[in-house]
């Protein structure tokens, strides 16, 4: 080796070390024939890409594609009870299992197809002859995940002609930097195409040859190697890496919450706070916005923050921002939600701990608090007593078991104690009879309680029946207040009581909005439009009063409502003369001659005084009246002028606003 081609070397190893960093490894030295000791190493280079890229992988013959109807004949092969438990918790599951990183299927279904923003480095792996770069190339090899044998090939042509082109000098760099910026034009996969007529005439340097594929590349060159041995798996393994790629750079980044409107590095925010969303919100914001939802137990509002977007966050981004106690009442929440959205949910009437058939169904009693005489010793009731003598009597009381109805009928079977009722009453499941009535079961109801009345005054040692008597009167008395103060919300049907305020409703359920008069749904956004159509009021006639008499009494937010409501329909019906208003309004203002300020004139004085400067000067011509007004007001100037109330106060009439004139 000459001491000119070990310089040329040393200096262009030198070179790509520095501007490639740790993208070059040096290896261990590798001998030729006569023993001497030759340069290795290898260089990562990554490919520059304008913009995201689309990934499609073909599936085979043998792999049927989903469809439908299949998915649903999967679906359906379940067991003859459902538990909506089992159900929601699969659905919560699926929500904290998404991975960002992972392919769909194309609507065909014969195809995984996927975007990404950055791709696996092209592997360049070399080694130095001794006489380079005077006169041998460079021996290299060149493999990739994303790229087959033919299109490896014919980059590795694109490197022979360069060195065609530049023997004699360093071309390793050049080689890099071509593979960087060039090697996606020339296979065609920047849009553009490519059909290999820039290479007609390279030849292989190291002069192996082989067939030819349909662009130009060596099917048998030995120097390129094909890293892809499943394409399902190298698809995976390509998303997984533009995913890391994008968490680095977007890292390095500095972005602008949303929230805060601060400017947050992108270490402490959360990149694409949803499936399909790339907005960035800062950690911290996120987490108190969490956290204040889960505490007023509106969940609906944990979402990303752009109006545009609305994107729900998912279950495993609230785990990594908000503490385990949190998450869990979170989890409770959403169980609810997704409990009530579902169609035709029930629960079991016997599995209920508030129902009178719980209480009496000869299960053990719940004892979920202390007796607070028990420590003491001082209690009578003894093992009678309805309060547990110490935690191990403590029981606490379960939750009513949900049920759905099995097909399109209105059988439900309890998962837990395999009860058939109806989903429409509640009572026994009875196929071929309709249900009764709303009024018919309180008739019932009052005969049977009637009934048993009677027995229980017969019979006084009967406490179970007394017991019996005052649950069913309990259910009647239930059954009639529902009847006469609750409506149905038009969404998820959950009886609804409005004790005071405007026709304007929202369920605590379901979050729905809709109007207390005709139980229409109406839009989230502004929902005072439909009160503006002049079909409904914002406030009934009666309000419903607490107590049933004495005023009716808001509270501060409820007064707020009251207030923008009103002023939003005043505002509908009186834009013209709201125009007038304040173009009366602004007659009373002048600025002042000194500092610019507007002042407005409160009386017939024309001698102002300034509120900002305390300068002086007149109201009806701004002239400066700081050294004293003597000779300046006239008969024709006077210094007392009325004010002109009389189109204020018509503006103020016509738009039907509480407001007096000063």
């Amino acid at each position: 080796m000459s001491s000119s081609d070990e310089e040329e070397q040393a200096n262009e190893l030198l070179v790509l070390q520095s501007v490639y960093g740790d993208n070059v490894l040096v290896g261990d030295s590798v001998t030729d024939n006569d023993g001497a000791a030759l340069s290795a190493f290898s260089v990562d280079v990554e490919v520059a890409l304008e913009t995201r890229v689309s990934l499609q992988v073909e599936l085979g013959d043998h792999e049927p594609p989903v469809s439908e109807a299949s998915s649903k004949a999967v679906a359906g092969f379940t067991s003859f009870v459902r538990d909506p438990r089992e159900l929601v918790n699969a659905q919560t599951e699926a929500a904290a299992g998404v991975q960002a990183v992972l392919p769909t299927r194309s609507k065909s279904g014969r195809s995984l197809v996927a975007t990404a923003r950055f791709l696996p480095p092209l592997h360049l792996a070399l080694v130095l002859p001794r006489d380079y770069p005077s006169s041998s190339p460079p021996r290299f090899t060149l493999s990739a995940l994303w790229l087959d044998v033919e299109q490896l090939s014919l980059c590795a042509k694109a490197l022979d002609k360069l060195w065609e082109d530049m023997a004699g000098n360093g071309v390793v760099f050049s080689w890099v930097e071509w593979l960087k910026h060039e090697a996606m034009a020339l296979l065609g996969l920047d849009g553009n195409g490519y059909d290999g007529s820039d290479l007609e005439g390279a030849e292989n340097i190291d002069g192996c040859g082989g067939g030819s594929g349909s662009n130009g590349g060596s099917l048998d060159d030995v120097r390129v190697v094909a890293e892809c041995e499943s394409p399902n798996e190298a698809l995976v393994a390509i998303l997984q890496y533009a995913f890391e790629e994008e968490q680095r750079a977007f890292a390095l980044e500095v972005h602008t919450c949303p929230i805060c409107m601060d400017e947050v590095p992108g270490m402490a925010c959360v990149a694409g706070v949803a499936a399909g969303c790339e907005h960035a919100v800062c950690r911290q914001c996120l987490r108190v916005m969490i956290e204040t939802a889960v505490d007023s137990a509106t969940i609906d509002g944990i979402r990303c923050p752009m109006p545009e977007c609305r994107s729900e966050l998912p279950a495993a981004l609230i785990a990594q921002l908000v503490p385990s106690e949190t998450q869990c009442k979170w989890e409770g929440l959403r169980k609810e939600q997704l409990l009530a959205a579902l169609p035709g949910l029930c629960y079991c009437p016997r599995c209920d701990p508030a129902s009178a058939q719980y209480r009496h169904s000869g299960r053990p009693l719940l004892k979920g608090t202390l007796c607070k005489f028990w420590e003491a010793g001082a209690c009578a009731a003894g093992s009678r007593c309805k309060f547990a003598h110490g935690e191990s009597e403590l029981v606490l009381p379960p939750q009513a078991v949900p049920c759905l109805p099995v097909d399109d009928s209105d059988l439900c079977i309890c998962p837990e104690c395999d009860f058939n009722f109806c989903a429409a009453c509640y009572d026994p499941y009875h196929p071929g009879s309709e249900c009764a009535s709303l009024e018919a079961r309180t008739a019932y109801l009052a005969a049977r309680a009637a009934r048993m009345v009677g027995q229980a005054a017969s019979s006084s040692s009967h406490s179970s029946s007394r017991a019996a008597v005052h649950a069913k009167l309990a259910e009647l008395k239930t059954l009639e207040v529902i009847k006469r103060t609750a409506k149905q919300c038009p969404s998820c049907r959950a009886a609804i009581e409005r004790t005071e305020g405007c026709n304007h409703m929202q369920c605590r359920f379901c979050a729905a909005h809709f109007c207390w008069s005709c139980g229409q749904i109406i839009g989230s956004a502004n929902p005072y439009d439909h009160f503006r159509s002049g079909g409904c009021v914002v406030f009934p006639t009666e309000a419903p009063r607490r107590g049933g008499a004495g005023p009716l009494r808001l509270t501060a937010a409820q007064r707020r409502e009251d207030r923008l409501a009103r002023q939003l329909l005043n505002q509908q019906r009186g834009g013209q003369n709201l125009e007038r208003l304040q173009h009366q309004l602004a007659l009373r203002g002048k600025r002042c001659p000194t500092c610019g300020a507007v002042n407005h004139k409160e009386d017939n004085s024309n001698h102002i005084r300034c509120h900002h400067c305390r300068g002086s000067f007149c109201f009806l011509c701004r002239a400066d009246l700081r050294r004293g007004m003597r000779g300046h007001f006239t008969s024709t100037h006077p210094q007392h002028s009325p004010l002109d109330e009389g189109g204020i106060a018509e503006a103020l009439a016509d738009l039907d606003l509480a407001v007096d004139v000063i």
